[in-house]
């Protein structure tokens, strides 16, 4: 089946792949260097992407990114810039109010990757950056993003192999669909040490008008400053920011 490839289909479908990993999109020079490919190859290539509307870039950085034909209608619709320009002064708030470390999240190939990172003033910082990706079972913004996602396709993500980060870490399906259920009754997700020993999460998914989930509002901090018992309040905490946050969607 070697003899009927066509190389030039399958360098598109390379491009279209690192456009979909990278949520801080990529320069023509990065994914000329990346693929090991002229310049002039990822010229042409990233043009015939974008005027298939399969690839769209941003007019200020010059960065390409994943085209309308290729994302979710309503997040596409939303737009990141939106969501971040929406969500900034409800972090912020958030921060000022428990000098926790905010994060925004969208679900991308199966992992939570964070667009926007918020952080209080002062010495500590934790070691978190926009771009990372982290495991839908151990975060908490990964848990709002998927909590109301079918059995099926919580299996499905389930069966890529999502591994074990901690001794708290959930383990098995039935656990996690479990773990799921209460986060879609309480409103809120939790990570109370299973990514990271000593480090605990709250988070609460963001809708289209529809109802459509497609973000993830998380408070992050030490253990040490943000005890177990402190969870359900800061939990009803983020429900009731998040009101604030409008977006468009059907």
């Amino acid at each position: 089946m070697a003899n009927y490839k066509v190389p030039a289909l399958e360098r598109a479908f390379q491009i279209i792949d690192m456009l979909e990993r990278s949520s801080l999109g990529l320069t023509k020079s990065e994914i000329s260097k990346r693929l090991d490919l002229p310049y002039s190859s990822i010229f042409n290539l990233l043009n015939t992407l974008e005027e298939n509307r399969y690839a769209r870039k941003d007019a200020e950085t010059g960065k390409y990114y994943l085209g309308p034909r290729l994302v979710n209608g309503d997040r596409l619709m939303s737009d990141e810039a939106a969501l971040r320009r929406e969500s900034a002064p409800i972090m912020q708030a958030l921060i000022d109010g428990t000098s926790f470390t905010s994060h925004l999240a969208v679900l991308r190939g199966g992992d939570a990757i964070y667009i926007e990172k918020r952080e209080p003033a002062g010495f500590f910082r934790l070691n978190t950056w926009v771009g990372q990706r982290v495991y839908i079972h151990t975060s908490a913004v990964g848990k709002a993003l998927v909590c109301e996602l079918t059995k099926d396709e919580v299996q499905e993500l389930w069966r890529r192999g999502l591994p074990q980060r901690t001794d708290k870490t959930v383990t098995s399906f039935r656990a996690f669909w479990a773990e799921l259920k209460a986060t879609r009754e309480r409103g809120y997700a939790l990570d109370d040490e299973e990514d990271q020993i000593g480090g605990r999460c709250v988070a609460a998914p963001i809708r289209t008008a529809s109802g459509k989930i497609i973000a993830a509002l998380g408070m992050s901090a030490m253990a040490d400053h943000l005890s177990r018992d402190a969870m359900p309040a800061l939990g009803e905490r983020l429900l009731a920011a998040i009101q604030d946050i409008s977006l468009a969607g059907a």
